[in-house]
């Protein structure tokens, strides 16, 4: 039996696919990818996802939010025009993603913050789940976290990279996980330990392409078709069959974003 597979998490509306975009679709759906979130992180990315969106229902849906790393150019009119997007879009199943960068800095770190709180409060006033990017920031995150009224069931921290405590500390407080191409690197044996404290109904598998290949392709730029690689490694850390992790992060997925899936 062949299960499919779900990419919570990829950027296909980013230049690295415009020579190719509609071959690395089919390339995913024949290799059994079932379904693919598509995150838009700037307004130039939204209009794309969500036109990507409609040209493959049911196959593609859309995240909109404003990166950290453009948060200073985030203004009171960038919240109205994600919020009219939402409205109008069934397509999009969520905010983000959002949240803190503090390694790279594109943005003053105070000036993250508050772009994110206001996104936060965004998705909590439409009701839609939230993604959620964190770097060198996860014990300002877990704080912020704790301070918003937000349904943690309805969290989602996306290419999770942190630690065990860190893993912990976010599924106390009751987000999900989503992990990626890095759980396959030789050394991230930190990360793995991460995968195996995670409890199958709270875990995600993406691609977060075209960035972080798996390590079969890693200096290549990634794509959903190679989600799979991620699946069999998790499900090898986890000592479950791939095929049992895919029908869990079928049903996790569905219960994340609100839809159903066949």
């Amino acid at each position: 039996m062949n299960i499919g597979a779900i990419d919570s998490h990829a950027h296909l509306s980013q230049a690295d696919f415009d020579p190719d975009r509609d071959e690395v679709i089919s390339r995913a759906k024949k290799k059994g990818v079932k379904a693919i979130l598509s995150i838009g992180t700037s307004p130039e990315e939204f209009t794309s996802e969500i036109a990507l969106a409609a040209k493959y229902p049911g196959f593609i849906y859309s995240g909109l939010g404003y990166h950290p790393h453009i948060a200073k150019d985030v203004d009171d009119s960038s919240y109205e025009n994600l919020k009219s997007l939402i409205l109008n879009n069934k397509d999009i199943l969520a905010v983000g993603e959002i949240g803190l960068d503090f390694y790279y800095k594109h943005s003053d770190p105070e000036c993250q913050e508050g772009v994110f709180r206001e996104q936060l409060s965004l998705a909590a006033g439409v009701s839609l789940p939230v993604i959620i990017h964190c770097r060198q920031a996860y014990p300002l995150l877990i704080d912020i976290l704790k301070t918003v009224h937000i349904n943690p069931a309805k969290v989602l921290i996306h290419c999770f990279s942190g630690d065990t405590d860190q893993a912990k500390g976010l599924l106390s407080w009751g987000a999900s996980l989503s992990f990626a191409g890095p759980v396959t690197y030789p050394s991230a044996e930190k990360l793995r330990d991460a995968v195996r404290f995670t409890p199958m109904d709270r875990l995600l598998v993406e691609t977060d392409s075209p960035y972080l290949s798996p390590q079969t392709f890693r200096g290549k730029r990634n794509e959903p078709a190679y989600v799979l690689h991620t699946y069999e490694r998790i499900a090898q850390i986890k000592g479950v069959h791939t095929d049992e992790l895919k029908e869990k992060v079928c049903i996790n997925f569905s219960l994340m974003f609100g839809i159903v899936m066949e």
